[in-house]
């Protein structure tokens, strides 16, 4: 299960759901990821904001593990990308697993080995 509902940054806030949670504890997303190469399909503001946002971090194409995004969303992203206005915060909460799951759900990071990939 790639996609859990309400997860995504175009849904209206639902709240931190018990699901990603479930899916985060469980290790479904521990793997390694590569950079995306361009912004998703489905662009709104916050996810192109992100989608610079990670690729000022990590070049296009590069692989990092999800510990790696989690540390990023932990120490560097919540100043720059984590702002009150995000609407998403709604949705994982403060916790940086859950962030850096929301990124993955949102086609920020490709899962190349792991829980989730193919």
């Amino acid at each position: 299960m790639r996609y859990v509902p309400g997860e995504l940054l175009s849904k209206d806030p639902l709240g931190p759901s018990r699901a990603l949670r479930s899916m985060v504890d469980v290790g479904a997303y521990d793997g390694e990821y590569e950079v995306a190469s361009r912004p998703p399909d489905r662009v709104g503001p916050d996810v192109l904001e992100f989608w610079h946002a990670v690729t000022a971090k990590w070049s296009v194409g590069e692989v990092v593990e999800f510990e790696d995004i989690v540390d990023w969303v932990q120490a560097e992203a919540p100043n720059a990308l984590f702002r009150e206005h995000f609407r998403f915060l709604n949705v994982t909460g403060p916790d940086a697993d859950m962030q850096a799951a929301l990124l993955v759900n949102n086609d920020l990071f490709t899962p190349i080995r792991g829980g989730l990939a193919a």
